[in-house]
């Protein structure tokens, strides 16, 4: 078994030749590795709360069916460490104030500690498809997201009749239920404020974005979907995300407010994440790959931080999604430049926010 096992490093440090800014390549096994959700199905996306650790997926083996595992390494590249060996996990999500990452396999909510590795299994239900486990392996995962006091774990899944469900968890194991059923509500992310979960419902036969509580109900309705990709603005109660083409362009959102309003404009943003603090936003870029974009919210100023080298091509994997750390000092973010997907993180210079924000 190697589940708990520390690895030797596999970091490699490497320079952008075109902006000269560097980079660690985090990890270099010669299979599939890639970095937890970049909008927010939990607090922190895949770093834990002191902006220390990384968690990730890594593929076992270089079949094509292979089972993913999950790792976690700290932003050094050190204590390089597989925290599961099990197949197809689904609804991976990281607890926000506990060192714990939760998954879902067959029915059952399982967490395994990241300082331990031990496993528990929270719950098991009857209400979703008989032996669920989540749509692994491959690109197409089926996340799980949790609420910022990691009270409740929440799960696309399907009942006994096909029909997509919610379904919620309580994380002490003392409650499960469906809070929606049907295929007119779609999970996008966890507010970071703590107010409920966003979603995309649908009106006349078009998509639009609603806050809704733990419950499922909804408490707050905002404006008609237009964005290709996009998360919270932070904490700031805003949506932000990238336009559909043809536009180039972040756009904002506010709740009651029909139409996203502009807030820079140039490459073509693919897929956007913004700090906790709501005061920045990095994008990736396409069609053509332009690099990691900086943005500053309050000045509208932004700049290419870097370039990932990704090949920006089909697999989900090959896509840069980059975040922040909660501290804002570092951007973790995905690259296939070797070949492989492997995660990598830069640190972001207090130069470049300084000059984007004055």
């Amino acid at each position: 078994m190697a589940k708990g096992r520390t690895y030797n490093h596999e970091r490699i440090a490497r320079t952008d030749p075109e902006t000269g800014r560097k980079m660690l390549q985090l990890t270099s096994f010669p299979t599939i590795s890639s970095h937890l959700p970049y909008y927010y199905t939990s607090t922190y996306n895949g770093f834990t709360a002191d902006s220390r650790t990384l968690v990730f997926r890594s593929q076992r083996s270089g079949e094509r069916a292979a089972p993913f595992d999950l790792f976690r390494v700290d932003v050094d590249g050190a204590n390089l460490t597989q925290l599961t060996e099990r197949d197809r996990i689904g609804g991976i999500a990281l607890a926000p104030t506990k060192p714990l990452v939760y998954f879902y396999i067959e029915g059952s909510l399982w967490s395994v500690n990241l300082e331990t590795f031990a496993e528990e299994e929270i719950a098991h239900e009857d209400i979703g498809k008989p032996n669920w486990k989540g749509r692994e392996p491959g690109d197409n995962v089926a996340w799980g997201y949790v609420s910022p006091d990691d009270r409740w774990y929440f799960i696309p899944s399907m009942n006994e009749a096909g029909e997509p469900i919610i379904l919620r968890h309580a994380t002490d194991g003392s409650d499960v239920r469906v809070i929606h059923t049907g295929a007119d509500v779609v999970l996008q992310y966890v507010d970071p404020q703590g107010r409920g979960l966003m979603v995309m419902v649908r009106e006349g036969g078009r998509r639009r974005f609603a806050l809704v509580d733990f419950e499922g109900r909804v408490i707050g309705r905002y404006g008609w979907n237009v964005f290709a990709h996009g998360s919270p603005l932070g904490r700031s109660g805003l949506y932000q995300g990238c336009g559909m083409p043809p536009l180039h362009a972040i756009l904002t959102m506010q709740e009651g407010q029909d139409d996203a309003l502009p807030l820079v404009e140039g490459p073509y943003f693919w897929h956007s994440s913004a700090s906790l603090d709501g005061e920045w936003i990095v994008a990736d870029t396409n069609f053509p790959n332009e690099g990691l974009q900086l943005v500053c919210v309050r000045t509208r100023r932004f700049r290419t931080f870097l370039h990932p080298h990704n090949s920006a091509g089909h697999p989900q994997r090959t896509h840069a999604h980059p975040f922040f750390s909660p501290d804002r000092r570092y951007v973790a973010f995905n690259s296939d430049w070797t070949g492989t997907g492997q995660v990598y993180v830069a640190e972001v210079p207090q130069e470049l926010y300084d000059e984007l924000g004055a």
